[in-house]
């Protein structure tokens, strides 16, 4: 079960996306002719918590908060040194200055992400939560819109309430159609067309199920333009 928004976030596992979202850990040729600097080494993105490790294989993605560490998608080496096949698209990685800094790009997305070396991976990535564990599932989720979205106080929204509110009704029996239907219920209120809750072929998509395409109560949509 997963959340698409600007940031991904996961119950089991977060995609593989850029402008996105989030990317993962690579493997990289020890240096390129475009700057100076190894790639090989574990990575952290400026923002969304996504950690990159990356090795002569390719890219792996782990998204991380304060009580969670959840691998994700792994983008494969390609013959270019720096370049990743990440099923889809191509994901660039260029040392940016230093052995310190990195620059990550991708073919399907404006701009860039900037990345900064860490030693090693978080200690939270060798003990994952358990995926079939509800609370568990119910922190990493709340945690993740907690560190990563912006919008709670332009849109009136407590979270630390929605987690008081909701949080006492999660226990080791919850099912997954039960905390499907929670997690709805707390993203509901966001009133954003870019969130949405997915377990499976199973997708509560805000922007598509609310009225006026997720956006809230008081304001006119947008029409895009030739359309009325």
């Amino acid at each position: 079960m997963s959340v698409r928004r600007n940031v991904a976030v996961s119950i089991a596992a977060c995609s593989l996306t850029l402008a996105l979202a989030a990317v993962g850990v690579v493997g990289a040729p020890a240096a390129l002719a475009s700057g100076t600097g190894r790639l090989d080494g574990v990575w952290r993105m400026d923002g969304y918590g996504t950690v990159l490790a990356v090795d002569g294989r390719g890219v792996q993605e782990y998204q991380t908060t304060a009580v969670s560490c959840l691998k994700g998608d792994f983008a494969e080496a390609t013959e270019q040194p720096g370049t990743y096949d990440a099923g889809g698209g191509v994901l660039t990685l260029r040392p940016a200055g230093d052995d310190a800094h990195a620059r990550l790009s991708a073919d399907y997305a404006v701009g860039h992400r900037l990345l900064r070396r860490i030693p090693a991976l978080p200690d939270a990535c060798t003990a994952p939560p358990d995926p079939a564990d509800p609370v568990a599932a119910f922190d990493v989720f709340w945690q993740s819109f907690e560190e990563n979205y912006p919008f709670f106080a332009a849109k009136g929204i407590d979270w630390t309430a929605v987690r008081d509110r909701y949080r006492p009704l999660v226990h080791p029996d919850t099912t997954r159609s039960e905390l499907f239907d929670l997690f709805r219920r707390m993203i509901t209120p966001l009133h954003d067309a870019h969130v949405a809750v997915q377990d499976g072929d199973e997708v509560y998509d805000v922007g598509r199920e609310e009225p006026r395409l997720g956006v809230r109560p008081g304001r006119r949509p947008v029409p895009a333009p030739g359309l009325r």
